[in-house]
């Protein structure tokens, strides 16, 4: 209950007490004035009647009594007003410092936030960028592996080549002779050779050779056995006349007669071949190397005293051309 309240509470508890006792004591006069009242009725009616108005009994006015407890009761009011006004002032200070702290903290806040934004984006850049560098790391390091593995493999790979050729001729076919070599420090399986037999018929001099007439023979292949590391093998390929050579022979004008081919094929002074040897190694990748041999059989420019003999030797037309991979198929 406000002070007010309590104020105006006590105010009407004194009147009643007043009131009361102003009650209680007209109540005793009555009682103490009555037996002389009694003995002065007998005293004429007209001195009652002149003074009557005069001698009426006394009562207590409780007005000026109610006027002090009203205007205390004011005072109180007032002063309850005025410190009601001043907690209220202080309560409207109270909040204005409180709104001025919340606005320069949301400024703060304002530019914390700002401040942690860009702090992030900056953290999401060097994270990207990390992560790039890492990417990168990854594939040189990839690299990296992968060029150990082909090392390797090269160091372990099977590696081929043609040391030797030779040729043996016959009335219907030519065989050409290879010695391969594995310098390498594993096996080579599925070794084959495949190529082709150009006889020529060269003439004119030293200085300008000149073919005559030539005739070539079809592809022709050959499959050999391994060849175990730094071991040799000699194989050969057979090019047959009936097979190899006429069926690679097309003439325009559609005659059958061989006879002018056949003639370069037995009396042709030079042989050229071109094989290619492939080759698998212990990774089952498939390799392959080139070699082309030419042979000088008879009389020739560059050798005008040769005889013709049914075997010779290759010479190697121009260097190999190394090892390559090759398709699978």
């Amino acid at each position: 209950m406000s002070i007010r309240h309590w104020v105006a509470a006590i105010a009407f508890g004194l009147i009643l007490a007043a009131q009361s006792a102003h009650a209680q004591d007209d109540l005793k006069s009555a009682v103490q004035e009555q037996p002389s009242a009694e003995r002065n009725a007998e005293e004429g009616e007209a001195t009652s009647d002149d003074s009557g108005s005069d001698q009426q009994p006394n009562t207590m006015d409780p007005t000026p009594a109610l006027e002090r407890i009203e205007s205390a009761i004011r005072d109180l009011v007032a002063e309850e007003d005025e410190i009601e006004r001043q907690r209220q002032m202080e309560r409207d200070g109270r909040d204005l410092d409180a709104q001025e702290a919340m606005a320069k903290w949301a400024f703060w806040m304002f530019v914390a936030t700002a401040a942690t934004v860009i702090l992030t984006f900056i953290a999401l850049v060097a994270i990207v960028r990390t992560l790039h560098h890492t990417r990168r790391a990854a594939d040189y390091a990839k690299e990296g592996v992968e060029i150990t593995q082909q090392i390797g493999q090269a160091e372990v790979s099977a590696y081929v080549y043609c040391t030797a050729a030779s040729y043996e001729r016959r009335k219907d076919s030519i065989t050409v002779v290879l010695e391969l070599s594995n310098v390498g420090n594993s096996p080579a399986s599925d070794v084959a050779a495949r190529g082709k037999v150009i006889v020529q018929d060269v003439g004119g001099l030293r200085t300008m050779p000149r073919v005559h007439r030539w005739v070539a023979s079809k592809e022709t292949k050959a499959s050999f056995e391994p060849i175990a590391p730094r071991g040799k093998i000699t194989d050969s390929l057979v090019f047959f006349w009936d097979f190899d050579f006429t069926d690679n022979i097309v003439r325009d004008n559609g005659e059958e007669d061989l006879s002018f081919e056949q003639d370069t094929f037995v009396n042709g002074n030079t042989f050229c071949a071109d094989v290619v040897v492939s080759w698998r190694d212990v990774f089952r990748r498939k390799q392959e190397t080139t070699v082309a041999l030419d042979a000088i059989v008879s009389a020739h420019p560059f050798s005008p005293n040769k005889k013709r003999s049914r075997k010779g030797v290759f010479e190697f037309r121009t260097e190999e051309a190394g090892v390559s991979y090759a398709d699978d198929n």
